[in-house]
C-alpha cells in the first residue's frame, strides 16, 4: 500500500509550534491545513480502537480550526480545545519518532507478524525512516537485543537466520522500500548488517 506522508509533514510543522510558542500565535498551527492528508485508511494496521480515536480526534480539530474565522484569533477555550486534539492526535501517530508513516506501519506489522517467533534474547523490533548516505530515504529496522547478548557475541553466532528472517517479513509487508536492517542492544550500540536488496 502506497501511502501519503503530508499529514505527517503537517503533523511536524504543528508539533514545532507546540513546542516553541514563542515563534507565533496559535494561528499557526490550529487550522484545517494540520490535519490535511489525513486518511482513516493509511491507517488500517492499528487496532480500531485506537482507530477510532485518532479518526475522531482529527475530525474534532478540524472542526475547531473550520470554526475559527480567518478574522481574528482563537480564543483560550478554542486553543485548549483544539490542542487537546492535537496532542491526542500527535500521541497516536508519533511523527517525532517515524518521520514517515510507512515506518509506523511496518514496525507495527512485522512485531505482529513476528509475535512469538523470536528468541527471549530479542526485546523488540523498532523501524524509522531516514534518509542513507546517498539522501536516498530507507525504512531502518532495528532488533533490539538484550545487553547481555551483545556483550557474548550472540549476534555474530546466532543473529543471521533472525535477520534474514526479518528482512524476509519486512520485504513482504514493504516491498517497495529499500530496508536496512541492524541489531541493537539497549544502549544502542549498533552493529550494522547492511541493506536488504
Amino acid at each position: 500500500m502506497v501511502v501519503s506522508d503530508d499529514f505527517y509533514a503537517n503533523l511536524r510543522i504543528a508539533l514545532g509550534w507546540l513546542k516553541n510558542p514563542t515563534l507565533g500565535p496559535a494561528r499557526e498551527w490550529l487550522r484545517w491545513e494540520t490535519v490535511e492528508g489525513y486518511r482513516e485508511k493509511d491507517f488500517d494496521f492499528l487496532d480500531a480502537t485506537l482507530r477510532t480515536q485518532l479518526d475522531t480526534s482529527v475530525t474534532a480539530f478540524r472542526k475547531i480550526a473550520e470554526s475559527v474565522p480567518i478574522t481574528r484569533e482563537p480564543n483560550d477555550q478554542e486553543i485548549a480545545d483544539a490542542k487537546k486534539e492535537l496532542e491526542t492526535i500527535l500521541q497516536i501517530t508519533q511523527p517525532e519518532r517515524y518521520y514517515a508513516l510507512e515506518a509506523f506501519r511496518l514496525e507495527v506489522k512485522l512485531n505482529d507478524a513476528l509475535r512469538g517467533k523470536l528468541p527471549e534474547w530479542v526485546t523488540g523490533i523498532k523501524c524509522r525512516s531516514e534518509l542513507d548516505d546517498e539522501d536516498e530515504p530507507v525504512l531502518r529496522i532495528w532488533i533490539e537485543v538484550t545487553e547481555e547478548t551483545a556483550d557474548r557475541g550472540w549476534i555474530l553466532e546466532q543473529g543471521g537466520n533472525l535477520w534474514k528472517g526479518v528482512n524476509a517479513a519486512a520485504r513482504r509487508l514493504s516491498p517497495k522500500h529499500p530496508i536496512s536492517t541492524q541489531f541493537r542492544d539497549s544502549t544502542e550500540q549498533i552493529q550494522a548488517q547492511g541493506v536488504a536488496p
